[in-house]
């Protein structure tokens, strides 16, 4: 996909400076919103894989140098 909405040109022969403009094409608007529907979901799950896991604590195992009292 390449498009130049706005594009300035001087042409050769005349050398009249030429500025073009042109809307986005149809089809083009439709992958756009494409790619940004597939962005938002994949941006989602990546801010559900990075949330810290709440893990259970297992009871700390002392040491065997410490004991007991």
């Amino acid at each position: 996909m390449l498009h130049a909405e706005h594009i300035v040109v001087t042409h050769p022969i005349s050398g009249k400076v030429l500025e073009l403009k042109a809307p986005l094409p149809a089809d083009f608007q439709a992958q756009l919103a494409q790619l940004r529907k597939l962005t938002r979901s994949e941006e989602k799950r990546k801010m559900i894989a990075a949330e810290p896991v709440k893990r259970k604590r297992k009871p700390a195992i002392p040491a065997a140098h410490v004991r007991e009292v």
